[in-house]
């Protein structure tokens, strides 16, 4: 059933969004770094490099031996993580890693091609191209004689995305672009895994315009004979965005996608006879205006030039902005919920961005003012949504160094103490914690509501945010809510994050031994086991490591167990999957991105999903 302008269907609850944007908002492992400061140095970050050492050998000989196929999946993704560790042993995985590609078993093969990308792999682009074209050197590779999977081919482009994203030079990220294109441009009819895998990939490669006339005829810039730059690449982009023909969930990605390439757009290039014009950064914003304003009726395509928008749109007064500001205002209001809390949230992101041209912060004053007047008015889980546009914002602004958003976070502190709904007070929480304030006010203002606030739906997120802001005043009541035999799950593990937020230094080993019960429910040791990869506390490390080792667990929190591990050893924050989650229309996801078994195959599979 398709659910009214007015009613909020499942995916339009705040919290999957949160679970796919909470990492660009709230660093729990440099908080907790920040924690562990002292004379002598970091003791987490210590102890992170010390797991890293010691799980490239574990992980290594796990490989080598053999084990189920959903627990080889995570090895070699988590060996991966580890490839761009400097000095750390991961074994051969090389030889294995190309070994599985050409083996006979799906998961192992894109475990392979995922874990290239992982690991930024340069030298495997010509790898990936084979396997994204589907030609003799690709069939060779994967030890096919007949076409490649779709699955694997999308795969390949996911994995050239991640090597793209890691490449610190323009020679290293064309050939990439030429690939995606390619793969694209062969097959009109091609599987739409592959087509929404290419346009997302594209978005995270992005290559520079030519800008003057020696360029654009420049041997460099020419691939199989085609000009290759970063005007022809948005070019192609957006006319897949723009084509009334092509599937809406692929034109919608393109244009997500579009909007985080015009960021780098610069200006433009005026067409010669020999070179296509290049879009320039503005040109490509009111592209996506059109897009969006044409796309009513249309929610995919929509919900991307909406995205799209959110990544390239500022404050600032140059025209171009303002115009994309009053439209995104005006979807605040229009169409179905969905695509007015992203148009929402794009709103806010684009008040918390300064820009560079006249009046850089010319949106801010009225945009704030339009902000906390929706905030205002709101109610249910629109005032939620609200909530978090305001945490977006503020985040925005505190990121560019402009003056700190005290009105929102006073906004949320009052209606903090007001708000009768759990779920809407946790968004509050949520985002007062985003806005990292220093104020006692709205430390009391938190402590009361967890006092007021007692189900599961305030309790676990509002420990996660006393944790964060570090309100010591806390910690009684998160060990009261730790120890009481009533709480549900889900409070015990807020409870933990708060606690080891606070300094407490046995919540993880107590969490461990909870999953290591052996008559642990397997959705409640995933849940523990997702708990210990948000804390990112790497003295999980050595405990984790033998319950790896036992066999007779269950193979999926064991290869949850081991996502976790390459999660808190992971070089960077956040990790390497945030690049696809932050800013997706996970509405319209193909199942190489989001299995619809939950069986650990979709690249996002291992992030935690707000059920």
């Amino acid at each position: 059933m398709t659910p009214g302008k007015d009613e909020v269907p499942p995916y339009a609850l705040w919290q999957v969004w949160w679970s796919y944007n909470d990492d660009a908002l709230l660093d729990l492992r440099g908080r907790l770094q920040a924690a562990a400061t002292s004379s002598e140095g970091n003791r987490v970050v210590a102890a992170r490099r010390e797991l890293q050492q010691q799980l490239g050998p574990a992980l290594g000989r796990i490989l080598d031996s053999g084990d189920k196929e959903s627990v080889m999946r995570q090895v070699l993704i988590a060996l991966a993580r580890l490839e761009r560790v400097p000095d750390v042993d991961v074994g051969a995985l090389e030889r294995l890693r190309l070994f599985h590609l050409g083996r006979n078993s799906p998961n192992l093969q894109e475990a392979a091609l995922v874990s290239f990308g992982v690991a930024g792999d340069g030298a495997a682009t010509d790898l990936l191209r084979h396997v994204l074209a589907d030609d003799a050197e690709g069939r060779k590779l994967v030890g096919s004689e007949t076409a490649i999977a779709a699955r694997s081919r999308a795969f390949a482009a996911y994995s050239l995305g991640l090597v793209g994203s890691h490449a610190d030079s323009e020679p290293a990220r064309r050939p990439i672009v030429h690939a995606l294109l390619h793969a694209l441009g062969l097959e009109s009819g091609v599987e739409r895994e592959v087509r929404v895998a290419c346009a997302l990939g594209l978005g995270l490669v992005p290559i520079s315009n030519c800008t003057t006339r020696e360029e654009s005829q420049d041997p460099a810039h020419q691939i199989e004979e085609l000009h290759l730059c970063g005007g022809a690449q948005c070019e192609y982009l957006l006319g897949i965005a723009s084509d009334a023909h092509l599937d809406p969930w692929f034109r919608g990605h393109a244009a997500a996608s579009l909007g985080k390439l015009a960021v780098h757009a610069g200006a433009g290039f005026p067409a010669t006879d020999d070179h296509p014009a290049s879009l320039a950064r503005d040109e490509l914003v009111r592209a996506l205006c059109d897009l969006t304003e044409g796309a009513r009726g249309l929610t995919p395509v929509l919900e991307g030039g909406l995205i799209g928008l959110a990544f390239v749109v500022d404050g600032d007064g140059d025209e171009v902005d303002v115009r994309a500001r009053e439209l995104l205002k005006e979807c605040t209001s229009r169409d179905e919920p969905m695509s007015q809390r992203l148009a929402l949230l794009a709103l806010a992101t684009a008040l918390g961005r300064p820009g560079t041209g006249k009046e850089p912060d010319a949106g801010w004053k009225a945009g704030q003012t339009f902000l906390l007047r929706e905030f205002g008015r709101a109610r249910g889980e629109r005032l939620a949504w609200t909530a978090l546009a305001l945490a977006v914002a503020g985040h925005g602004r505190i990121a560019s160094g402009v003056e700190y958003p005290g009105g929102l976070v006073d906004a949320l502190r009052v209606q903090l103490g007001e708000v009768r709904e759990d779920d809407v007070a946790a968004a509050c929480a949520l985002a007062l914690a985003v806005l990292r304030s220093e104020d006692a006010s709205v430390d009391s203002a938190l402590l009361k509501a967890f006092d007021r606030h007692t189900g599961a739906a305030f309790r676990a997120k509002g420990a996660i945010a006393l944790g964060f802001l570090g309100v010591s005043d806390a910690q009684k009541r998160l060990e009261t809510m730790l120890d009481d035999p009533a709480a549900t799950l889900e409070q015990t593990l807020g409870a933990s994050v708060g606690l080891r937020l606070l300094g407490d230094p046995d919540v993880v080993p107590d969490l461990v031994k909870r999953l290591a019960r052996k008559d642990a429910k397997v959705e409640d040791a995933l849940a523990i086991v997702h708990t210990l990869a948000l804390l990112q506390d790497p003295a999980a490390g050595k405990l984790l490591l033998p319950l790896v080792a036992d066999v007779e667990r269950d193979e999926n929190v064991r290869a949850a167990m081991v996502w976790c591990l390459g999660s808190i050893s992971e070089p960077d924050s956040p990790d390497w999957t945030a690049v696809y989650a932050n800013g997706l229309a996970y509405n319209y996801l193909p199942r190489t991105l989001r299995s619809p078994l939950s069986d650990g195959r979709g690249l996002l599979d291992w992030r935690w999903i707000y059920p």
